[in-house]
């Protein structure tokens, strides 16, 4: 497992702010925490679930007689959300509501093709939007006759950093991509005399792009911000 302040090292290893003996103080690493924590986990949310697909079981509820409407939320901020994790977006569902050895497919689609009628039915199709509390809202079509397991396919949201001791929990590739990204972000902070033409800025541009290309790229994440 890999730590805040073992990425944060690192980041300023990288750019120049620290020799291969030195240290980050305390101040350091408080700032940069903060810094890591908003990169990781807002700004670049989006970039960074390329390595964090994840799965959850789930159980929906049957549509209520005058539900006009069949939605569900899948986040932590209320402890009432239906699906408890942390998610940037969803990418798949598949629901196993017809036979209990297949899990069917189902499909992301506009808004308005999943609010035009309300009869009771078996879930095809949904839509997805986020929240303001970070959670993701599904409105989903048709709503379920009876509860029906899912399976939900997701891009996770990193855990929080709240100090150096916060782990992160990105595969190696990930711990690279971040210290790139935080010391292209704190370098001049600092002082750091690296030129345009440097490799290690080089490096860190091309991640940066990298990322929101990806984010950029996927449609299930393009969605979700629409």
């Amino acid at each position: 497992m890999t730590t805040a302040v073992e990425i944060i090292t690192g980041a300023m290893r990288l750019f120049g702010i620290l020799d291969a003996f030195e240290q980050p103080t305390a101040t350091d690493i408080a700032n940069n925490s903060v810094i890591l924590n908003d990169l990781l986990r807002a700004e670049n949310a989006d970039g960074a679930t390329q390595y964090l697909i994840r799965m959850v079981n789930a159980t929906l509820p049957q549509a209520a007689g005058n539900q006009n409407v069949y939605t569900f939320t899948i986040g932590t901020a209320v402890a009432s959300y239906l699906v408890q994790v942390d998610a940037v977006a969803v990418r798949s569902i598949w629901m196993n509501d017809l036979n209990m050895t297949v899990n069917r497919e189902t499909r992301m689609a506009p808004k308005a093709d999943v609010v035009r009628t309300t009869q009771p039915g078996i879930i095809n199709k949904w839509h997805q939007e986020r929240q303001v509390d970070g959670s993701v809202l599904i409105t989903a079509w048709q709503p379920p006759r009876a509860p029906a397991r899912a399976l939900i396919e997701y891009g996770a949201r990193l855990s929080p950093i709240t100090g150096g001791a916060s782990v992160v929990d990105l595969p190696p590739e990930g711990i690279q991509d971040a210290k790139l990204l935080l010391g292209r972000r704190i370098y001049k902070s600092y002082g750091a005399a690296i030129l345009p033409t440097d490799s290690i800025l080089a490096d860190a541009e091309r991640v940066n792009k990298s990322w929101r290309d990806y984010a950029r790229g996927q449609q299930w994440l393009r969605l979700v911000r629409n």
